[in-house]
């Protein structure tokens, strides 16, 4: 291309900080600029030639800033790769284990359960207290009891424990059963007692037919022997039975 035109070109070119209205293309150091009624603002890291041998050492850059960044992407994909394949191989164990692993039906029937448990748990904390409560008024009422009871002994002058009463009450069959031999003792007592008063009255009608019979009889000189009762015997008979009272 011509120099003159190049130049004329460069010039018609408007150049500062400051937007110049008059002129058709104008661009700013801080990289603002305007084509017509096309405006904006660009800009790069560095100053460049726009020569030949500019484009083309900047085409060589480029190319090889794309080569670098082509390998690291291959090395990214090649970790990817790595990745999917551990990824699917921790997939793979997962879905063996998930397969392999116990249901949960055990832990269903645990936690069922334990709420179960739970719940018979609260009933039983409830028949608890109720039960203390009774408790309670059974202990009050016993003490009542034993106060009432502890008062009667005292009034009757009987003894407040149940050995003390069972001894007692044993005193007291005793006492029964030795009035009972005592009663029977004295009945026959009383019987003998009667057949000797009897006998007493029929003894002089009984010496009345001895001598009438002596009389009359070849052996008068023999001594009569007259049906009587042995007070010695009636003695013996009553001190038996006084004995056996006392040792009953």
């Amino acid at each position: 291309m011509p120099h003159d035109i190049v130049s004329k070109l460069l010039t018609s070119v408007a150049c500062g900080d400051v937007a110049n209205e008059g002129a058709e293309v104008w661009i700013s150091p801080r990289g603002h600029f305007r084509l017509g009624t096309l405006a904006g603002a660009w800009s790069k890291p560095a100053a460049a030639f726009i020569g030949f041998a500019a484009r083309k050492a900047a085409r060589e850059r480029r190319l090889n800033e794309i080569a670098a960044r082509l390998a690291q992407i291959a090395e990214e994909e090649n970790a990817l790769l790595r990745q999917i394949e551990q990824l699917a191989g921790d997939s793979m164990r997962a879905t063996a284990e998930w397969q392999q692993a116990p249901t949960d039906d055990r832990l269903r029937a645990a936690h069922a359960n334990a709420a179960a448990s739970a719940r018979e748990f609260q009933a039983a904390m409830q028949r608890l207290a109720i039960a203390e409560a009774a408790l309670d008024a059974a202990s009050q009422q016993m003490q009542a009891a034993r106060q009432a009871l502890t008062a009667d002994a005292a009034d009757l002058r009987l003894p407040e424990t149940i050995e003390q009463l069972n001894r007692f009450a044993g005193v007291l069959s005793e006492l029964v059963h030795v009035s009972n031999e005592l009663v029977s003792a004295g009945r026959e007592l009383r019987h003998v007692g009667l057949s000797f008063s009897n006998s007493r009255h029929a003894k002089p009608r009984r010496v009345w037919q001895w001598r009438t019979t002596r009389k009359r009889s070849p052996t008068a000189g023999t001594s009569p022997r007259l049906p009587r009762r042995d007070t010695t015997f009636c003695a013996a008979l009553l001190v038996r039975k006084s004995t056996n009272c006392s040792c009953g």
